[in-house]
C-alpha cells in the first residue's frame, strides 16, 4: 500500500484528496473480511469474494459517508491494477478481481444510500459524526452513547416497538381527577377527549424528544422533566378551556403561564418554557400547526417572562403591560378553579 501510494502514476488514477489513511482502511478491510469469510490471500481472491464483501461488509459496516462510495471503484480497481504491475498476484487473479468490483460497485453504492442496510455499530457512529464527534473519543463516545440509546428507545415507542421501559418515561394519569370546567364556548368537558388530549400530548413530547433539533434540549434538561411539562400543560389547557395543541387559543395559552408564574414554583414554568417552546416551532415544522398561532402563541411566553420579571423586580407597577402591541390578555369573566 505504502509503494501504490508513493507511485506518481498510479495514484493520478485516484480520486481528488484521496489519502493514504483512505486507502489502506479500504484495501485492509477487504484483504481482512475476504480471509476471515472465505480463507483467500490476495493471490488467490476470487470475484464471488470481493462482490460479497463489498456490498455486505462494506454497506453494513465501514464509516463513510454514502458519497464517499463512490471512491471506492477507482482506488480498488488502481490497486489492483498495481499489484499485477508489480506481480503482487497474476494478470488472470487481477482480472478476474476487476470483474467483481466492476459489478460489485454499483450495488454497493445503491445499498450504501439507505441507513437502514447499516449495522448498530456504524449507525451510532455515523450519528456522532453527524453531531460533530469523534467516534474514537471513548469518553464522547459513552456520553453519545447514554444520549443515543435513550432517543431509540424513545423512538421505539412512538412507532409502536417494544422497548426498554426504563429509558422511556410515562407520566401519571392524574388527567382523571383533574378539576375541570363542565362547558366553555359552547363546548362540553368529555373524559374520552381528555384521555385523547392526554395521550396526544405524550406521544407529541416523545416525538419532539428525538426530533433532530432537540439535541441542546436533551442536554438540559431529563426526559421526565419535559414529558411532564407538556402533558401538563396539554391537560390543563384542556381543563379549562377544552382546547387541544391544534386550537390553543394565544389569551387562554397567556392565562395558564400567568397562572403557573404566580401559583407555582420558578422550576415548573423554566420547564413548560424550554418544553413548550421547542414543541410549538416542533407541530409548526411538521405542518400541526399554522405559522399565525405558532406566532402567537410564542408571544404569549414572551409576556409570561415579562409577567414573570415584573413579579420579581423591586418596580413593581399595579398591572403588566404585555410586551406586544395587540389587545392585552383578557382573563374570561367566569372565575376558574386552579388546583393540583
Amino acid at each position: 500500500m505504502t509503494g501504490f501510494f508513493d507511485d506518481k502514476t498510479v495514484r493520478q488514477a485516484l480520486p481528488e484528496k484521496t489519502s493514504l489513511a483512505h486507502v489502506k482502511m479500504l484495501v485492509s478491510t477487504l484483504t481482512m473480511r475476504i480471509y476471515d469469510q472465505f480463507r483467500k490471500t490476495p493471490k488467490a481472491w476470487t470475484k464471488e469474494a470481493v462482490e460479497h464483501v463489498m456490498t455486505g461488509y462494506f454497506v453494513s459496516n465501514l464509516l463513510i459517508t454514502a458519497e464517499a462510495y463512490t471512491t471506492i471503484d477507482p482506488i480498488l480497481t488502481a490497486f489492483v491494477d498495481f499489484m499485477v504491475s508489480k506481480n503482487y498476484i497474476r494478470p488472470v487473479v487481477g482480472k478476474r478481481v476487476q470483474r467483481g468490483i466492476k459489478e460489485a460497485a454499483p450495488k454497493m453504492i445503491a445499498l450504501a444510500q439507505d441507513s437502514d442496510n447499516y449495522g448498530p455499530a456504524k449507525t451510532v457512529g455515523m450519528a456522532m459524526l453527524a453531531a460533530g464527534l469523534d467516534p474514537a473519543d471513548p469518553v464522547a463516545a459513552d456520553e453519545f452513547l447514554n444520549d443515543y440509546h435513550e432517543v431509540e428507545q424513545v423512538r421505539r415507542a412512538v412507532q409502536g416497538l417494544p422497548y426498554h421501559e426504563e429509558d422511556v418515561y410515562q407520566p401519571d394519569d392524574a388527567y382523571h381527577t383533574l378539576p375541570h370546567v363542565d362547558t366553555f364556548d359552547g363546548q362540553q368537558w368529555q373524559l374520552a377527549t381528555a384521555t385523547q388530549v392526554h395521550h396526544q400530548m405524550i406521544k407529541y413530547a416523545r416525538l419532539l424528544w428525538i426530533d433532530e433539533d432537540s439535541a441542546d434540549m436533551r442536554g438540559a434538561w431529563a426526559q421526565s422533566d419535559i414529558v411532564d411539562a407538556l402533558v401538563t400543560m396539554g391537560d390543563a389547557m384542556y381543563a379549562e378551556y377544552l382546547e387541544t395543541p391544534e386550537t390553543w387559543h394565544a389569551d387562554n395559552f397567556y392565562m395558564y403561564l400567568e397562572h403557573v408564574v404566580d401559583h407555582r414554583p420558578l422550576i415548573d414554568f423554566q420547564r413548560i418554557l424550554a418544553g413548550g417552546t421547542y414543541l410549538i416551532v416542533y407541530l409548526l415544522k411538521t405542518g400541526r400547526m399554522t405559522q399565525e398561532r405558532e406566532e402567537q402563541l410564542m408571544e404569549t411566553f414572551v409576556d409570561a417572562e415579562g409577567h414573570l420579571l415584573q413579579r420579581n423586580s423591586p418596580f413593581k407597577k399595579t398591572t403588566f403591560q404585555p410586551h406586544r402591541k395587540q389587545k392585552k390578555h383578557k382573563k374570561p369573566k367566569k372565575k376558574k378553579r386552579w388546583k393540583r
